[in-house]
């Protein structure tokens, strides 16, 4: 029997129970059961989300029993998606515009569109900064970042213009090439792992493409309480990032502009 299933949404759960009741009532106030299927993949082991498979009981749940890291949890939920069409999405979130329909007859059709990116708005309705990367992450890119030269917006038109990456908060991809490039990097705790798949993507041949006319709001920081620790992790990532692309003396120069500019 042939899978009829149009779309898989892979949330990752940590310490997100009061964001993700939201973040699943979104879906379902946008598409129906019978052409999405949700999974949650919980990386936290304090929270058994009971809650949620009572209130949502056609869902599935993944219980890891510990934080394995973001990209790793991705990679099991997409290992239990019916759909060829994927949809990653942080718990902290909320879908306030999507034609799946749309969606994904654009990853069909298009045989160029590797990952598509959505409009991305803060809890204040504004656009949220770094939501799309136009440039590649670099030396130079970071030195932008730091003096203040990087742009952080998408603006009116430019969803047609080169897009180097998008963020991890919310974006579609076939599931065949996501197993194609070899899906999340699992080295990466959090951080970066976004950023690296898209640059497998355009390794690959394809194009990193922006859907505005999808609206995603992103609340931030739920699943993140101590701001020490989610800089630590921030910064291994960089500089593992840093490593794997560009060699070990690239790597420490980060570490050097860090201590000029942090």
């Amino acid at each position: 029997m042939q899978n009829s299933k149009k779309l898989s949404v892979i949330i990752v759960n940590y310490r997100s129970e009061g964001y993700l009741k939201r973040c699943i009532a979104s879906i379902y106030n946008q598409a129906s059961q019978n052409e999405t299927e949700i999974i949650v993949v919980n990386n936290d082991e304090k929270e058994e989300l009971d809650n949620i498979s009572k209130e949502f009981p056609e869902i599935n749940i993944v219980n890891l029993r510990k934080n394995v890291g973001f990209g790793a949890a991705n990679n099991i939920g997409v290992k239990k998606a019916q759909s060829s069409h994927l949809l990653f999405l942080n718990p902290d979130t909320e879908i306030i515009k999507i034609d799946i329909a749309e969606v994904t007859r654009k990853m069909d059709d298009d045989p160029t569109a590797g990952i598509i990116g959505v409009k991305i708005i803060d809890a204040g309705g504004g656009l949220q900064e770094w939501a799309v990367g136009f440039s590649e992450v670099n030396l130079l890119d970071l030195i932008r970042n730091n003096v203040g030269l990087a742009k952080k917006f998408m603006s009116a038109g430019e969803s047609a213009k080169e897009i180097f990456w998008v963020s991890g908060a919310a974006f579609f991809m076939p599931k065949k090439l996501f197993w194609e490039v070899g899906g999340f990097d699992e080295k990466y705790f959090l951080y970066y792992e976004d950023v690296d798949l898209c640059k497998a993507v355009r390794k690959a041949g394809k194009k990193i493409r922006h859907m505005p006319e999808v609206v995603v709001k992103h609340i931030g920081g739920g699943s993140h309480a101590d701001e020490a620790r989610q800089k630590a992790d921030f910064y291994v990532s960089q500089e593992y990032y840093f490593q794997k692309h560009f060699g070990p003396v690239q790597a420490k120069l980060v570490k050097i502009l860090r201590k000029i500019f942090v």
